[in-house]
This record gives structure tokens, C-alpha cells and sequence, in this order.
């Protein structure tokens, strides 16, 4: 249920699937999330192993990366790390549509929606300000596989810019339509069944934490004039996604795809790292 990226002696890197929490709701006590799954798999070895610092967090519904510090001193030089925004992270999206052009950058202030309680919204004045970069990955007939590189934290702050977009992610069912990816919405000729609805191909929401670089907690300070060592972790999609994909690359290409990052390695495989309680020191959600 949860997969371990890489791990060093101050941090520990996993791929929370979609659908799990990454700390415990406060409306759920009891449901398993990303950090008691992880400090259940760390007291397998030693049985008085702390709990996990937590220094982000991605939504329930979205799958992919998270940090976890296994260190106060590691897991306080990556809460700052995130806080001063030098950590890079890249998302990858499949959305209904496509952005406006193949590439940008916008900023958009975020704050709570009184009528819709849990979601966000664009405001004029006030909220606070969120920086979005987005890159068209590979387009296909009604959808586009982006990567959203988001420079601060915000909470759906991804979801609320593919939305702002135009191009809401595939199966919201808060920005967008919430149906998913449908066969019939790309296959030229599809003949719908006659006894059942036809059921997505992916149902759920298509978003997913790719990639994260930081700087190295635990590397030697850099010589004068060099720049200080990073360290970077990259989680591979989820068999539905990658499924949906290979759907959409036969059925709907409009365009050659670039690779994706890291794709010469096999699809399948985990990529590993470069050269108060439950939540501690927390980023929001994205």
C-alpha cells in the first residue's frame, strides 16, 4: 500500500498511493494515512522507532511522493527548505482539454469558497498568492498530459489553476466534472455498451506528485564558489495512469510525446536519489 523510494539515515522518501491520507483527519481518526503506514513499516525493524516528521503533504486523492524526515535535524532542514521554497517538485496532470499555451507561468491568489466548504477559489484581492508553472508533456485527442511545477504550497493549488486554465484535471469532482477518462471521449467509433454505463478508464483524480528536489540535509557543506549538493527522487505512475496512457497513445495521439523524466528506466521500478506527534512542520496540499 505504501512503497518505500529511497531512504537515507535522515530521510525516508515513499509513494503514497491515491486514496490514502498523508497524516490523520480529524474525521477520521482511525483510518490509516501515510505516516502510521510508515512508522508501522519502520517498527517492523525496530520496534522503538519514532514516528515520521512530516514535511508536506499532497491530497488524499492524489498519488505519488512524499518526505518524510526520520531525523529532528534532517526533517528541520527540509521543513526550511520548503518554507524558503528551494525544493523543486513537478507534478504530472492529465487534464480534460489542454492549457492555453504550451508553456507559462501564472499567479493566481487562493482562498476558501464559503459556499463550497473544503474548496478553493480564485480571488481578486486578498487569499494568498500561489505561482504555477505548467509545460504540455505529450497532447492527445480531448486531453494533455502536463507537468505542473507549482513554486509555493498552496492548498489544490494544481487543481485550481488547471481549472483557471481551462483544462480542469481529469475525474475533479471539485474543479471539473468528476466523470473521468472515458474511452468513448478520444475513440473514434467507439460503440457505447447497451446493458450498463460505460465505466472510465481512470475514475479518479489525475494528478500525480512525480518528482522532488532539495538540498541534501545530510551532505558536506559545498566548497566556496560551488553550489550546494541536491538530492532528487522521482516516483513512477500508477498502473490506472499508466494504463490510461497507453489508451490515449492508441487510440487518441494528436502529437509526438517527449519522454518523460526518468522514462528510459523501466516503468515499473522505483528511481532512487541523487549524488508533534503526526504532523510536524507541514506544507499544504496540492
Amino acid at each position: 500500500m505504501l512503497v518505500v523510494i529511497a531512504e537515507t539515515p535522515g530521510w525516508t522518501a515513499v509513494l503514497k498511493p491515491a486514496g490514502l491520507a498523508s497524516v490523520r483527519e480529524r474525521w477520521d481518526h482511525d483510518a490509516p494515512t501515510a505516516v502510521s503506514l510508515l512508522h508501522d513499516l519502520w517498527r517492523a525493524r525496530d520496534p522503538e522507532a519514532p514516528l515520521p516528521f512530516v514535511i508536506h503533504r499532497i491530497d488524499r486523492a492524489t498519488s505519488g511522493l512524499l518526505l518524510f524526515g526520520r531525523t529532528r535535524e534532517a526533517a528541520r532542514a527540509l521543513s526550511e527548505a520548503f518554507r524558503h521554497r528551494t525544493v523543486d517538485k513537478e507534478y504530472l496532470a492529465l487534464v480534460d482539454g489542454s492549457p492555453p499555451e504550451p508553456a507559462g507561468e501564472v499567479e493566481l491568489r487562493l482562498a476558501p469558497d464559503p459556499a463550497r466548504p473544503g474548496a478553493m477559489r480564485v480571488e481578486r484581492k486578498g487569499g494568498k498568492r500561489s505561482v504555477t508553472a505548467w509545460e504540455i508533456a505529450e497532447s492527445f485527442r480531448g486531453h494533455t498530459l502536463v507537468r505542473f511545477l507549482p513554486r509555493t504550497g498552496r492548498t489544490h493549488q494544481i487543481r485550481v489553476t488547471a481549472a483557471h486554465l481551462g483544462c480542469p484535471v481529469v475525474a475533479d469532482p471539485i474543479y471539473g466534472d468528476g466523470r473521468g477518462l472515458l474511452l468513448s471521449s478520444f475513440k473514434r467509433r467507439y460503440v457505447k455498451p447497451r446493458d450498463h454505463a460505460e465505466f472510465p478508464l481512470l475514475g479518479r483524480l489525475a494528478l500525480h506528485a512525480h518528482r522532488l528536489r532539495f538540498p541534501d540535509p545530510e551532505a558536506a557543506p559545498p566548497a566556496p564558489g560551488e553550489a550546494a549538493p541536491r538530492a532528487a527522487v522521482e516516483a513512477p505512475l500508477p498502473k490506472d495512469f499508466r494504463v490510461a496512457l497507453e489508451k490515449l497513445r492508441r487510440w487518441g495521439a494528436v502529437r509526438r510525446r517527449e519522454p518523460l523524466p526518468g522514462e528510459s528506466a523501466p516503468e515499473g521500478e522505483a528511481r532512487g536519489f541523487e549524488g508533534e506527534g503526526e504532523a510536524r512542520g507541514v506544507e499544504g496540499g496540492l
